[in-house]
């Protein structure tokens, strides 16, 4: 009785954290300088069992900490969690027409390394400038919900 109970147990725990949503907003603006290219100014990553809630405490919290801001880019660990619970955020610099721009790429994944390897992907779509071996990347957040 105690083995079915500890296995329920585990179960039930396992369902709950796949049920976590995650969601990434990023705050966009233009840059200073006289070509005003895009820019990232910032991240904020909120997780909650409603996506909507979720999203939009990333994005009102995103908004206030960049009044500035543009546009905003906002990233999902897909719908039921089914893209993982682990989260990378990398940051890159790139030069664009003499000046810099930052550009943020976002993973999910069942483990680490495949939220890496997701947030280098979404980085060189959000940047069509940046390359690995050129640029490289700063690695700014990581958590496993």
């Amino acid at each position: 009785m105690k083995k079915s109970i500890l296995v329920f147990a585990l179960m039930f725990t396992a369902h709950i954290n796949a049920q976590k949503n995650i969601v990434v907003a990023i705050a966009v603006g233009k840059t200073d300088c006289r070509y005003s290219t895009s820019d990232d100014l910032g991240y904020q990553v909120y997780t909650s069992n409603s996506k909507a809630k979720a999203d939009k405490l990333a994005t009102e919290k995103v908004k206030r900490s960049h009044p500035n801001y543009k546009s905003l880019a906002v990233e999902h660990n897909g719908y039921d969690a089914n893209y993982g619970n682990h989260i990378v955020i990398i940051e890159a610099k790139t030069k664009y027409q003499g000046c810099d721009k930052y550009t943020y790429g976002v993973g999910f994944g069942f483990n680490k390394s495949d939220a890496l390897r997701n947030a280098k992907k979404s980085l060189g779509m959000r940047n069509w400038n940046w390359v690995e071996s050129k640029h490289g990347y700063r690695q700014v957040y990581y958590k496993y919900y």
